[in-house]
């Protein structure tokens, strides 16, 4: 079994529990982050030290290299990006 390649949908406070758990792992790896605001994604993925930043959520989706995401979204958005990554 190899690594999951994680990315993040938004930079929201969530994520950083995430982050604490899959530092130490073998098995999972955080690389990639979208936020609705590029600037915003690149601050979080520098901050983060995660590989990549996106400026919007579907270009998080279209990355091949990313093998599941945490959608770290208001409650209300989750159906509709769940469906999107499903298809993606």
């Amino acid at each position: 079994m190899g690594i999951v390649r994680l990315g993040f949908l938004s930079t929201a406070r969530i994520n950083e529990q995430l982050l604490a758990g899959a530092r130490p792992s073998n098995l999972v790896d955080v690389v990639a982050v979208a936020s609705r605001d590029r600037a915003r994604a690149e601050a979080y993925a520098r901050e983060h030290s995660i590989e990549r930043a996106y400026g919007s959520y579907d270009e998080l989706l279209a990355d091949p290299e990313v093998d599941a995401v945490y959608i770290s979204l208001p409650n209300s958005l989750h159906v509709d990006w769940s469906i999107r990554a499903l298809e993606a």
